[in-house]
């Protein structure tokens, strides 16, 4: 549908009884892009997937899918889905579920492709029920993506993956962006979306916090990252640091600071022995736990 948004909602709201599971909560999603959906768990977050859905319906506000009301048929039609509860039967194996789901799609993609897609070529023959959590991943990632969807909703979709897997699957959702698809994005990985979102929102208790690129969210909280290791008494350290943000795990030290050079000269003057040291740009997790820690203030 040319001239609309792949996702647009407006002041939306939900309710659970007395609790406000989405409180006002407004956003646009174009295509071409990908939109990390971030907060702690209880935020809303999979609220708001169920609500795209059509799987509940909101107490208020407005919500469309290129157009389309949620869970409308044309809607699904152009919309993959990857939850973290999969509900898919479990005696299949990877590639009679594959057929499965090619068969309800228009214009699916190829058996072979997907499955390289996807890098379960491995997979390909063993039920469903017996593979790891991070297989079964991979195998719900290739059922979200088989009938090349316009918008692809992930949730949590790395959780259980190796190393190799994560990349992979990565890789295939930026050419599947570039090549026009809307991407939504729910992780506890921070780091990932900081790396590949084109903007980020920041969910907490049914209310968006912070809304924009991973840049201008970190633009927020001033300073430098500053992590180190030291056999200092902790009473000191935080005496050298006086009124800098501190956190400590053991000997382990991290903490932001406005003038991380000064800062260094004082614990370096103090311990010699200092080690581990990293001065770092604010990263996106620092800056998401400062605002929400704002919020709560």
């Amino acid at each position: 549908m040319a001239g609309f948004a792949a996702l647009d909602i407006n002041k939306v709201t939900f309710r659970f009884g007395p609790i406000q599971a989405l409180d006002g909560v407004t956003m646009t999603l174009e295509a071409g892009s990908l939109l990390a959906l971030l907060g702690p768990n209880g935020a809303g977050k999979t609220t708001l997937l169920n609500c795209m859905l059509g799987l509940l319906t909101p107490f208020s506000g407005d919500m469309r899918l290129f157009g389309y009301r949620p869970g409308s048929l044309p809607a699904r039609r152009m919309t993959g889905v990857m939850l973290q509860n999969s509900g898919v039967p479990e005696l299949l194996s990877t590639v009679e579920l594959v057929e499965l789901f090619r068969s309800y799609h228009a214009d699916p993609i190829d058996r072979e492709e997907i499955i390289k897609l996807a890098g379960i070529e491995s997979l390909a023959h063993r039920r469903f029920g017996t593979l790891s959590g991070g297989q079964k991943q991979q195998v719900l990632f290739a059922l979200a993506i088989v009938g090349r969807p316009r918008l692809l909703l992930l949730d949590e979709p790395t959780n259980g993956m190796d190393m190799e897997a994560r990349a992979r699957l990565w890789r295939t959702v930026k050419t599947m962006r570039d090549d026009g698809t809307a991407v939504l994005l729910t992780t506890h990985y921070v780091e990932e979306a900081d790396r590949l979102a084109d903007e980020v929102i920041l969910l907490d208790r049914g209310a968006v916090l912070a809304q924009g690129s991973p840049a201008l969210i970190k633009s927020r909280l001033s300073g430098s990252e500053v992590r180190f290791r030291s056999m200092l008494p902790a009473e000191q350290v935080n005496g050298l640091c006086a009124a800098e943000a501190l956190e400590r795990n053991g000997d382990r030290y991290c903490l932001m600071s406005a003038e991380p050079e000064t800062l260094l000269r004082r614990l370096l003057s103090a311990d010699p022995n200092l080690t581990e040291l990293e001065i770092r740009p604010v990263s996106l997790e620092h800056a998401l736990s400062s605002i929400t820690e704002e919020k709560a203030a």
